[in-house]
């Protein structure tokens, strides 16, 4: 699933092959598109002009949104795709897959320019201190982000991130007001999400970091593992946790196992607490009014900001993602 950071434009995939594109704040079905094989992952420029599906069988295609010409289809030859991430002036992609790197291909020359190989560093410590080890391999990455209003890719695996300076392609092993774990939160979001410490040893606290400032921004759900945990057919399922802040940067929603709050970010009031059933993304709409959360069970709920109360609930059988 994902928005346009400009227009009320959501995108959901299906085993079917199908992408579906909607109007979150209507919840209206606008158009579908054929893919050959089903989507493994999806992009939108900075500007929503362009939208890009990677497929479990290593294609990208692309879409202009605002007449929805598809440019010509890039094989990347890196198996399923894992994540998508144009680059600013929207020339340059980079693609993840199922191999060891991630591709930067210019979507003019359909040439690759730069093949990075993500080694993520993990801290290890003894009675003598702590010192962080880069690993020895290359891993495949997951996730890829960029920080709006600097150079920096990132760069995500199972075990670790890693932030790239797209000028220079050069490895930052932490940049200046980064906090020591962090994710990205997509197009137009100048902040990161990490998990600070709290009084309780076994708690953490979902927290929006500006690396501007090099500090929290809010500090918002605080939470132990139990919390992220539920209980499905006997089996314990760990849903985790994860944030999703609007464009606008005026709210913050919160997922904690099955509980997704909406925070208000200048007074890190909790303004609601929805319980959903194994939800698995959040995203806001373009333009903040709307956020939309998918479930393990395919389905999209929309939720109004202003009111707090729910919008629309988009029942598709095909949605995965």
């Amino acid at each position: 699933m994902a928005t346009s950071p400009t227009a009320n434009l959501l995108v959901t995939t299906g085993d079917d092959g199908l992408l579906k594109v909607w109007n979150p704040g209507k919840g209206t079905l606008l158009r579908r598109l054929k893919l050959a094989a089903p989507a493994s992952a999806l992009g939108f420029s900075a500007d929503g002009t362009i939208l890009a599906a990677g497929t479990a069988q290593g294609e990208v295609r692309l879409w202009d949104t605002r007449t929805w010409r598809e440019f010509p289809l890039y094989s990347s030859r890196q198996g399923q795709i894992n994540a998508l991430q144009f680059l600013p002036g929207n020339r340059l992609l980079a693609i993840a897959g199922e191999q060891p790197k991630v591709s930067i291909v210019d979507l003019n020359t359909r040439e690759v320019v730069k093949e990075l190989l993500h080694m993520s560093a993990s801290e290890s410590c003894d009675g003598k201190g702590c010192v962080r080890k880069r690993s020895t391999q290359a891993e495949a990455v997951l996730t890829l982000a960029m920080l709006d209003g600097s150079p920096f890719l990132l760069t995500a695996s199972q075990t670790g991130q890693v932030a790239w300076d797209i000028e220079t392609w050069t490895e930052i092993d932490r940049p200046v007001g980064f906090p020591e774990n962090w994710s990205g939160l997509g197009w137009r979001r100048s902040y990161l999400a990490t998990t600070a410490r709290t009084r309780n040893p076994m708690a953490s606290a979902l927290t929006v970091w500006d690396p501007r400032r090099n500090g929290p921004v809010a500090g918002l759900d605080i939470f132990t593992n139990g919390d992220t945990e539920v209980v499905e057919k006997g089996a314990t399922l760990t849903l985790g946790a994860s944030l999703a802040v609007d464009p606008l940067n005026r709210w913050a929603a919160t997922r904690v196992g099955e509980q997704v709050s909406v925070w208000n970010l200048e007074d890190q009031e909790r303004k609601k607490t929805f319980s959903v059933k194994m939800p698995y993304f959040l995203h806001w709409t373009g333009d903040g009014k709307h956020l939309v959360v998918s479930t393990l069970d395919r389905k999209v709920l929309v939720w109004s900001a202003e009111t707090m109360e729910p919008a629309h609930f988009l029942l598709d059988p095909a949605v995965t993602r």
